[in-house]
């Protein structure tokens, strides 16, 4: 409808309202729409800044996590003496 008066466009609007066209409001950022979807799927972890320089990204990270856990599972875990409660 490009080249169109005005008054030609409003008058095309409300003969298209009538026929229950409806046309798009006006879009509207809002802001953290997606802030709870993204606080489910992700964990976010604060490291010292000791810590932080010894790592290059966040795959370096969990590497070194990775390995951790790995090597933590293998170890045997010494069990306390039960003592005799009287």
């Amino acid at each position: 409808m490009s080249g169109t008066s005005r008054v030609n466009r409003e008058v095309y609007a409300r003969f298209c309202e009538r026929l229950g066209v409806k046309f798009p409001g006006p879009t509207r950022r809002v802001r953290g729409k997606y802030y709870q979807r993204y606080r489910e799927g992700t964990n976010i972890v604060l490291l010292d800044s000791d810590v932080a320089a010894v790592f290059r990204d966040s795959e370096s990270v969990n590497q070194a996590l990775r390995v951790l856990i790995k090597a933590a599972s293998h170890l045997e875990v010494a069990t306390p003496p039960k003592t005799e409660q009287t």
